[in-house]
């Protein structure tokens, strides 16, 4: 078992997990108006400053460790079921990919850590793009959903762009 065929469930609602401890902090802060304060005394600059730090690490640490509690619990069934624990890759996919030179070089378990490590990258950043919406909607729900439909979106319209552009 590969470990993408074990996020691949998880990784639908990854960026709405991500998004939810602080990408609504702006709307929270509107709505009780305790911003004021902070404002006056750092600056709007720093206040921004610190609340986009703040979005992406945290979304970059639920991200990162929801996944590995995610895998290990799976893995921990897998092996439950079927008495082995190990991870087993075709030899294509060895040969052929960035992770497979990885699992090569140091095992299968370096791979997972650096594509969840990749991945919650990916998540801080669509983290921010919720941040970005809290500054213009009073709607925490709306909030909370825009990084999901953010990376539907861009996959989406990604189709239709000419992929001979994209390789210069």
């Amino acid at each position: 078992m590969w470990y993408s065929d074990v996020v691949a469930g998880y990784s639908i609602f990854a960026t709405t997990i991500a998004a939810l401890p602080y990408a609504h902090s702006f709307c929270t802060d509107f709505e009780n108006r305790n911003f004021r304060s902070v404002v006056i005394r750092t600056g709007a600059e720093c206040y921004t400053a610190s609340k986009i730090i703040t979005v992406f690490l945290s979304a970059y640490a639920v991200y990162f460790m929801a996944s590995l509690l995610y895998s290990v619990f799976i893995y921990f069934f897998v092996f439950l079921i079927t008495g082995q624990f190990l991870l087993t890759t075709s030899p294509q996919a060895r040969e052929s990919s960035l992770s497979g030179m990885i699992i090569n070089q140091f095992g299968d378990y370096a791979a997972i850590l650096l594509d969840t490590a990749i991945r919650g990258i990916e998540m801080g950043i669509w983290a921010l793009g919720a941040l970005c919406v809290s500054a213009f909607t009073e709607s925490k729900f709306l909030v909370i959903v825009s990084p999901y439909l953010l990376v539907y979106y861009v996959r989406y319209f990604s189709l239709y762009l000419p992929l001979s552009d994209l390789y210069i």
